[in-house]
């Protein structure tokens, strides 16, 4: 952590309160370089800032609504595609 340019988080304001271990124990020097991960991605700000001995370091946060939205996509393109599968009828406790 000490060493990055850049790291990038899901989502700042969640990094401060989850990402405790990692971040804080690097201290207020690491959190000056804490950006968000969509910045980099739509290339509002660089990912690498220096030349090849430059660290970017993308510390993940498990955001849920991420891995629901991934769900969704993958679920609709085998729905489109049949390629396989059967389909089943969810029996869960929030039907």
């Amino acid at each position: 952590m000490l060493r990055a340019d850049v790291i990038a988080v899901d989502d700042v304001s969640q990094a401060r309160e989850e990402a405790g271990g990692d971040l804080i124990m690097a201290g207020d020097a690491a959190w000056s370089r804490v950006v968000p991960l969509a910045d980099i991605v739509v290339g509002k700000i660089k990912g690498r800032r220096g030349g090849d001995d430059s660290v970017t370091i993308f510390k993940s946060l498990g955001i849920a609504v991420e891995d629901l939205v991934l769900a969704k996509l993958i679920y609709d393109r085998a729905v489109r595609e049949r390629r396989g599968g059967v389909e089943v009828e969810f029996r869960g406790v929030f039907r």
